[in-house]
């Protein structure tokens, strides 16, 4: 750039700026050095959030300067000008690192002293965030959704007992004329005919809809001075029970239930569909799923009248080892030798993919297809009744669980609803620990 055209500093000679930039450039290769130097695997530690708020506030006006350097005509809009299809635009999608990893070199490099900051920047929170749940979390954003979903579960939970109230005062005022409302039926139940004043206008009018058989029927038995006589006393049920709901504002309680349920119902859809990193993560989805379906949580043998499915009662256990191991510290696997148990898992699922190809391959006999199909079962039996001692074996299960679950419930084109998808998204999670 030709000399006097910089915006962000003074004129400088030519020597000058080849000190400059040389000494620039010696410092940024050594923080580049720094970051290619760091140990493959190596465990990062987070950043001070000191330095991220100075590294995105360096950002943002680095940005603001260049854009006017580039665009000078767009004046004070250059920086919201923004060019695709080239290197820059493109580098994030196959980064294989976050920004936050970046930000302290960055600043070296460019000699901006961060240290010297406050704990916080401006413009962001003012209070201390918690260590356990501070950015850069890798599941910052569940972590922010569970606050979220417990916000709304209470708000919908308020929205229902609000509405509960409003009907039980409407039923306590509607008490005195039960007798008289029973008596509107005009014929014993359970084949009566609630009526309302739109309903039987109709009947009289011989405008209304086709009617049901067991209506037809009720209908057929009365004479229209019956009908006629009914009408003014429908009215007026109608009128007082639409001035009693006004009066308790019904309508806007059962809004405000449908409109929290929808929040709630979002929120926990985010939740399942977004991918756990850690463990954390997964105790979260727990949490959130043991308050957001408590029929489904509990394990097959505490149901009543219903069958269980092993799977269910593995992801029952898998939920309890992963708070578990959460609050007792052991929330890394480990790499030591695979247990029995594992092992055993391993083999069924390796099992179970070599029967489908030799069946067919060596023209098995029925007899002998059961007796590998059983060999495969009494690993599915052992997985349920043998309780996991690590990690390790909780990983294996939910291997063999997520092998079962896809062949025979989450294959290609089912339909599942939200239950179904909790428990592929986290069969797939856990599974997918032992490649941590």
């Amino acid at each position: 750039m030709e000399q006097g055209n910089r915006l962000d500093s003074r004129p400088v000679s030519g020597r000058q700026a080849d000190t400059q930039h040389d000494a620039a450039d010696h410092v940024l290769d050594e923080a580049v050095t720094r970051l290619l130097a760091a140990p493959e695997g190596a465990p990062a530690t987070p950043p001070d959030r000191r330095a991220l708020v100075a590294y995105s506030s360096w950002l943002a006006m680095e940005r603001r300067y260049l854009c006017r350097e580039l665009y000078p005509h767009l004046g004070h809009r250059a920086s919201e000008f923004i060019v695709g299809m080239n290197a820059g635009f493109d580098f994030h999608r196959s980064a294989t690192s976050d920004p936050s990893s970046r930000a302290v070199a960055m600043l070296a490099a460019i000699g901006c002293d961060w240290t010297k900051d406050g704990y916080l920047g401006l413009g962001d929170s003012g209070d201390p965030v918690p260590q356990e749940k501070a950015f850069p979390h890798p599941d910052a954003r569940l972590i922010d959704l569970e606050q979220d979903f417990l916000a709304a579960s209470a708000a919908y939970t308020s929205a229902c007992d609000r509405e509960e109230v409003g009907w039980a005062e409407r039923d306590r005022r509607e008490e005195p004329y039960r007798e008289a409302n029973r008596r509107l039926l005009l014929h014993p139940e359970p084949h009566s005919i609630f009526w309302t004043g739109d309903y039987l206008r109709s009947i009289l009018s011989g405008r209304s809809a086709p009617l049901s058989a067991q209506d037809a029927a009720v209908i057929g038995k009365l004479r229209r001075a019956q009908l006629v006589e009914l009408l003014p006393l429908v009215e007026a049920r109608d009128a007082r029970r639409e001035a009693l709901a006004l009066e308790l504002r019904l309508e806007v309680l059962e809004a405000d239930v449908k409109t929290a349920f929808a929040a709630c119902a979002a929120i926990t859809e985010e939740i399942y569909r977004l991918p756990a990193k850690t463990v954390d993560g997964l105790a979260l989805k727990v949490r959130v799923l043991k308050l957001d379906e408590p029929g489904f949580w509990q394990r097959p043998d505490q149901r009543v009248g219903q069958p269980g499915y092993w799977h269910e009662a593995a992801f029952a256990e898998i939920a309890d080892g992963v708070e578990y191991l959460l609050a007792t510290g052991q929330a890394r696997p480990r790499t030591a030798t695979p247990s029995d148990l594992a092992r055993a898992c391993v083999w069924a699922i390796r099992r179970r993919a070599e029967i489908n190809r030799q069946c067919s391959a060596e023209g098995w006999c029925d007899e002998q297809l059961d007796r590998e199909c059983q060999k495969v079962d009494d690993v599915f039996t052992r997985a349920i009744q043998e309780p996991s001692q690590g990690l390790g074996d909780i990983i294996a299960k939910a291997q063999l669980a997520l092998n079962d679950y896809e062949c025979f419930t989450a294959y290609p084109g089912a339909g599942l609803d939200d239950g179904k998808r909790i428990v592929l998204t986290v069969l797939r999670e856990v599974a997918q620990l032992a490649e941590a």
